[in-house]
């Protein structure tokens, strides 16, 4: 219904308070670049990366209450990051190891909620050529959108491709959902959605691969949707990211 829509439009001060969530949530992921290391465990990382959100979140651009939940998973532990509840394990990283941040950060009501990478020491071809397959499934995703497109049109293009490279089996969730006051609201990206995607929604665009024994893999943005095509509210880099 057009309530229903509307309801989904966030309003600009709405979207700068989105914008603050998501520069905050750059503190943490910039603590996990300093925390991934050989030896260390999942959890440690989980916990500086929380603390860097609390501690240079609180009083940045005037917010009393900012907190970071971080789920670190490494190696062949990533391939569960699908799931609803991701946990980060007493598991020490290795060299060589795919290293899955997730961080949903909370800033004053309002939320990010992000992906990221990482990779201790270089990565094998099979690691950077499934990365490779996921960030362009994303980045053709995002540059789909435009006013009155589909929700389900844009997971569709985000999926062609992971099945062009032979992934498509592993690609075990949505490809995203609506920001705001929730981490997950509405609109829904997903095959049987019936969302219209119009210019003030913000919602994320997060494809992911995860295979049983190799690991996982998954890049997610917050996008706002604009009069012509979409602009990121998260500005953290997105390539896979040495450690």
């Amino acid at each position: 219904s057009m309530i229903m829509e509307l309801r989904m439009v966030k309003t600009r001060i709405e979207i700068d308070f989105l914008k603050i969530a998501n520069e905050i949530a750059t503190f943490g992921l910039e603590s996990a670049s300093n925390a991934i290391a050989e030896g260390t465990k999942e959890i440690q990382v989980a916990a500086s990366i929380e603390n860097a959100v609390q501690s240079k979140g609180v009083g940045y651009r005037g917010v009393d209450r900012a907190r970071g939940f971080a789920f670190v998973m490494s190696g062949p532990l990533a391939a569960n990051a699908y799931r609803s509840y991701c946990i980060s394990t007493t598991r020490r990283l290795r060299r060589g190891d795919l290293v899955l941040v997730e961080l949903d950060t909370y800033a004053d009501g309002y939320w990010s909620d992000l992906t990221r990478m990482f990779v201790i020491g270089g990565p094998t071809s099979e690691q950077q050529r499934i990365f490779d397959s996921v960030f362009e499934a994303q980045q053709e995703a995002i540059k789909s959108i435009m006013p009155g497109v589909k929700a389900s049109d844009i997971d569709g293009i985000a999926r062609n491709i992971v099945r062009k490279h032979g992934y498509e089996k592993y690609f075990l969730h949505r490809l995203g959902h609506g920001i705001g006051l929730r981490l997950h609201e509405l609109p829904a990206l997903h095959p049987a959605s019936g969302d219209i995607l119009l210019p003030g929604m913000v919602h994320s665009v997060e494809p992911g691969v995860y295979i049983p024994g190799f690991g996982g893999i998954r890049v997610e943005d917050d996008i706002l949707d604009l009069q012509a095509g979409c602009e990121y509210v998260s500005k953290f880099e997105r390539t896979l990211i040495r450690a």
